[in-house]
C-alpha cells in the first residue's frame, strides 16, 4: 500500500510538473522531469516491481543493470537540474562553474559505464558520487541564496533532506547503524519529500519571477506617468544620442584603423563628390599622391610593427599639415596617401605639398627602441574639369607624377598644371 502511494505521489508530480512544462516551455522544467522519471524508474529496480514485472523471466542481471543505469541517470539528470535551476553558468563564478561541468561529464561517463562495470564496483563509486552530487547541491544552493536566489532556500533544505536519508541508506548498507525496516525505504522517503520540496522552490521561484514582472510593470507605469512631462525632451535627447551614435559608426566604417584618415572605399565616394562639384563650379581641384620613400626597406630592417609606427604618424603628420585646408586625406592603399584640395590653386597646392615634404623629412618616428627619419615623394596635379567623365584621368595625372618623383631621388614634389579636362 505504502508503495502505491509512494508512487501515485511520484505519478502526480510527473504529471502535474509536464503540465507546467508544456504551459511555461522552461527548460529548468523540463530537466526536472526527466529527474522525476529517473527518480521513479530507480525505486522501480530498488523495490523489485520491474525484477518481478518488467524484465524478461526475471533475469537478475537485467535488474542489476536497471538499478546501475538507472541510478547513474537519476544523477545525471539531478546535476543538470541543479545547474540550470540554479543559473550556474550565468550567475557563478569559474570555480563553481567547472566543479558543475565536471560533475555533469562525469555522471554521464557513469551513465556509459554501468553496462561495462562490474555491478558491485560501479553500486560503490555511484553512491559516493551520489553522496557528492547532493552535497555540491547543497553548496551550490547555498552560495545561489547568498548571491540574492530566494528560491534557493528550499532548493537548499530539499538536498539537505535528501542527504540526510542518504546518509541513513548508506549508513545501513555499510552496516555502520543496525538494519531496520524503515531504513530499507530511506531512499524512497528521502526523495519524494526532496521532490515535493523542489516543486515548492519550483512554484516559489515561479511566483517570485512573476512578482518581479508585475512589480517591473508597476514601477515602468510609474516611471511613464512621472516622465509625461519630460517626454519631448527625452526623445529629443534620445535623438541626439541616435545620431551621434550612428556619427560614430559611420566614422568607425569609413576610417582607415591605423591612420586614422579615411578608408579607400570613403575616399572614392568623397573624390567623386569633389570632382563633379568642381564640373559644376569650374573651381580648381588639386590631387596629391604621397608614398612614403624605401617603405619596403624600412619594414625589412626595422620590422613590420615599427612600419606601422610609420603609418600611424604619417596619418598624423598629413592631418596636421592639412587640417586648415578644407582638404579630403586618406590612405589610398599600403605606404601611399592622397590628399584632394577642393578649390585650390596651384600656388597653394605647391605650398601645402612642399609643407607636407618637409613636415616629413624634420620628423622622427620612435617606437619599440628605434628612431628613423622617413621620407615621401609627391606627386601633384592641379585641373579645373569640365568632364564628368574623367575623373580618374586626374588621379592617374597625380600617380604618374609620384612615380616621376621616385624616379627623379624621392623626396620631393613632382607637380604638373592639367589642362582642363
Amino acid at each position: 500500500m505504502w508503495l502505491g502511494v509512494y508512487f501515485g505521489i511520484l505519478g502526480i508530480m510527473l504529471a502535474y510538473n509536464l503540465f507546467i512544462f508544456l504551459s511555461l516551455r522552461d527548460t529548468t522544467y523540463a530537466y526536472y522531469l526527466f529527474y522525476i522519471a529517473t527518480v521513479f524508474l530507480q525505486q522501480v529496480t530498488l523495490q523489485g516491481i520491474g525484477f518481478q514485472y518488467l524484465w524478461p523471466d526475471g533475469e537478475p542481471i537485467n535488474n542489476n543493470l536497471a538499478v546501475a543505469l538507472s541510478t547513474a541517470l537519476m544523477q545525471a539528470s539531478a546535476v543538470g537540474f541543479v545547474i540550470s535551476f540554479i543559473g550556474l553558468y550565468e550567475r557563478f563564478p569559474r570555480f563553481e562553474r567547472v566543479t558543475g561541468t565536471v560533475l555533469l561529464l562525469y555522471s554521464w561517463l557513469l551513465v556509459a559505464g554501468a553496462p561495462v562495470m562490474d555491478y558491485a564496483s560501479f553500486l560503490a563509486v555511484v553512491n559516493v558520487t551520489g553522496f557528492l552530487s547532493v552535497l555540491a547541491g547543497i553548496y551550490i544552493g547555498i552560495k545561489g541564496w547568498w548571491l540574492g536566489e530566494k528560491a534557493a532556500r528550499l532548493f537548499v533544505l530539499a538536498w539537505f533532506v535528501y542527504l540526510f536519508f542518504i546518509s541513513w541508506f548508506l549508513a545501513e548498507l555499510a552496516s555502520l547503524i543496525p538494519a531496520s525496516d524503515l531504513g530499507g525505504y530511506a531512499l524512497a522517503i528521502g526523495s519524494v519529500l526532496e521532490l515535493a520540496l523542489l516543486s515548492i522552490a519550483f512554484a516559489d521561484k515561479v511566483n517570485q519571477e512573476k512578482e518581479l514582472r508585475l512589480s517591473s510593470q508597476s514601477q515602468l507605469m510609474d516611471v511613464q506617468i512621472a516622465m509625461n512631462a519630460e517626454l519631448e525632451e527625452q526623445v529629443r535627447k534620445r535623438t541626439r544620442e541616435l545620431e551621434e551614435a550612428n556619427q560614430r559608426l559611420e566614422i568607425l566604417s569609413t576610417t582607415d584603423g591605423l591612420t586614422g584618415l579615411l578608408n579607400r572605399r570613403r575616399f572614392d565616394q568623397c573624390y567623386a563628390e569633389a570632382y563633379f562639384d568642381a564640373c559644376r563650379t569650374g573651381s580648381p581641384l588639386a590631387v596629391l599622391m604621397i608614398d612614403i620613400d624605401h617603405f619596403k626597406l624600412l619594414n625589412d630592417e626595422y620590422g613590420h610593427r615599427f612600419g606601422d609606427a610609420c603609418l600611424v604618424d604619417a596619418g598624423r603628420l598629413i592631418h596636421e599639415v592639412t587640417e586648415n585646408h578644407n582638404a579630403i586625406c586618406a590612405r589610398y592603399g599600403g605606404e601611399e596617401f592622397v590628399v584632394i584640395l577642393p578649390g585650390a590653386d596651384a600656388r597653394e597646392a605647391q605650398a601645402l605639398a612642399e609643407s607636407l615634404r618637409q613636415a616629413f623629412a624634420a620628423h622622427e618616428v620612435s617606437a619599440y627602441g628605434m628612431s628613423r627619419r622617413m621620407t615621401v615623394s609627391i606627386g601633384l596635379t592641379v585641373n579645373s574639369p569640365v568632364d564628368s567623365d574623367a575623373w580618374e584621368k586626374l588621379l592617374q595625372a597625380a600617380d604618374s607624377l609620384l612615380y616621376r618623383a621616385k624616379r627623379n631621388g624621392r623626396n620631393q614634389v613632382a607637380f604638373l598644371m592639367e589642362s582642363s579636362a
